[in-house]
């Protein structure tokens, strides 16, 4: 939205087009030159939190937001914007070059704010500020699982290390985090550096428990001290539920397992989408990427952010039957600015979302892992729910769900559904590929012959596919769901009191 400016007097107008006409024969050099006039200050269109995957600066040309030739932010490696000389850049608040963001790497988890020229689909545009945040840089305090100050860290192995030291730190060595944050605390990761030199600050953003008015306050396990700190943009004063971002100096304390003492500044921000300056009305194209909180009948929450879903929505990587708590997905949508709803016209899952339902056949304890269907499923600080069966063994029926990681699978929620193994009943969803000899098939890594079984087309009409068909559709839809099949030990076979069923997943 552009606003109008009132009150321009003969002088400032004839000033103000001059400078206009000015800047517009210098966009038009620079155009003829293959160049950028694009410079600041116009409407926002569209803002969105992602993961940095590439910056490239724009080449400057003279002073001024100029640019010889136009640089590029790029989020979640599908969504690039383009940059100009006049693009603001900031780490943790601190304002940075595209150089020196460019010098970090990739993995930053940033916001941007995107001009009024912004797709609908969120996918280009003129970003006018790149805002990228550590949720957490401080010692380790806990290795296995990691802990950075008190915060439980996950990586997988998309995580970007800024460095190989930085996946094998130590107790009291200090880590920048950046990533996302789920409902429970539990950070997952999508960039670890290992400071080369101790920074002068130390942060944490995350949300408050066991507030003692005036003295201490909890995130995670870490107990913070208010230090004389008063906290801003807190209403009333400090709540058990309220997101804090903390700054403090190194403390000595903190490293042999203490309460943080040396806070400098706590200010209170609201969790999920924000809202550039100046919109109180309208609608915002929007890409938020986050933990899903809670699942209602219009939708689900997403970071605190109310998201609703309708029939037209386009689910990638998943099925709506995926959204559940603890799921991280990215949103692309329009944002009711006034009434703080977000339309979801796309949910993309961030992670592959797979399942399976079969008897556990073998765990370890100390790796925290379980064994179904010839699968290994790792246990994080993300898994949810019957995570007492990574310690009881085989034998029991279990499902559970989580996402694929290059090729890992993650477990985010466990539910043993009876105590004892039934392998005439396993239930798998997950990619499916043609590597094989037809009537064999492999989903999820799991080999499946689909000899006997039913196998349906993709919606809306699911038409009954003869097995050439079937192969020939194969890699050409994201997920595969089997229903009641049969494990014999190396393969999943149709169950004789089927039948085994195999649809293809929007």
């Amino acid at each position: 939205m552009r606003h109008g400016l009132p009150g321009l007097n003969r002088r400032a107008l004839s000033q103000r087009l001059g400078r206009l006409f000015l800047a517009g024969a210098l966009g038009l050099l620079m155009a003829a030159c293959g160049g950028n006039s694009s410079v600041a200050g116009g409407g926002i269109g569209g803002t969105g939190k992602g993961t940095i995957t590439s910056v490239n600066p724009a080449s400057v040309a003279g002073s001024g937001t100029l640019a010889a030739s136009p640089g590029s932010v790029t989020l979640n490696g599908t969504r690039t914007f383009t940059t100009y000389a006049g693009t603001e850049y900031s780490i943790d608040g601190d304002p940075v070059t595209a150089a020196d963001l460019a010098a970090v790497g990739q993995g930053l988890v940033a916001r941007v704010d995107v001009g009024d020229d912004v797709s609908a689909d969120f996918s280009s545009g003129t970003a006018e500020r790149v805002r990228a945040e550590h949720v957490v840089i401080g010692p380790v305090t806990q290795v296995a699982p990691l802990q950075v100050l008190g915060q439980d860290v996950v990586t997988t192995s998309s995580t970007a290390p800024a460095d190989a030291a930085s996946l094998t730190a130590n107790v009291d060595d200090v880590l920048e985090v950046s990533g996302n944050t789920n409902a429970t605390g539990v950070i997952q990761a999508t960039r670890l550096e290992l400071a080369a030199s101790a920074p002068a600050v130390w942060r944490l953003t995350g949300t408050v428990a066991n507030v003692v008015a005036g003295t201490s306050f909890d995130i995670g396990t870490q107990t913070v001290n208010f230090n004389g700190v008063t906290p801003q943009d807190c209403g009333g004063g400090l709540q058990a539920g309220d997101v804090v971002k903390v700054k403090a100096t190194p403390d000595a304390d903190v490293t042999s397992g203490g309460a943080l003492s040396t806070t400098t500044s706590i200010e209170c921000v609201k969790p999920g989408l924000d809202i550039p300056p100046g919109f109180t009305s309208g609608a915002l194209v929007v890409d938020l990427e986050g933990f899903v909180s809670a699942v209602n009948g219009s939708g689900f929450t997403l970071d605190e952010q109310p998201v609703v879903t309708t029939g037209s929505t386009v689910y990638q990587d998943g099925s709506a039957a995926d959204l559940q708590a603890g799921a991280r997905v990215e949103v692309i949508g329009s944002l009711d600015v006034a009434s703080g709803v977000l339309t979801a016209t796309k949910v993309e899952f961030s992670e592959r979302r797979v399942r399976i339902l079969a008897p556990v056949s073998a765990h370890d304890s100390v790796a925290k892992t379980l064994t179904m269907l010839g699968i290994t499923i790792y246990k994080t600080a993300l898994t949810q729910g019957d995570v007492g069966v990574f310690e009881l063994g085989s034998g029991n029926q279990v499902q559970v769900e989580g996402f694929q990681d290059n090729g890992v699978f993650y477990a985010t929620s466990v539910n043993e559904t009876s105590n004892g193994a039934d392998a005439s009943d396993v239930s798998v969803q997950g990619p499916g590929i043609d590597d094989q000899v037809s009537p064999v098939f492999s989903l999820l890594g799991i080999s499946v012959d689909v000899t006997g079984m039913e196998l349906k087309g993709p919606e809306p009409a699911e038409a009954t596919l003869m097995i050439p068909d079937f192969f020939n559709l194969l890699g050409t839809q994201p997920l595969l769901e089997l229903q009641h099949g049969a494990w014999d030990g190396s393969k999943i076979t149709n169950d004789a009191g089927g039948p085994t069923t195999i649809s293809f997943e929007d």
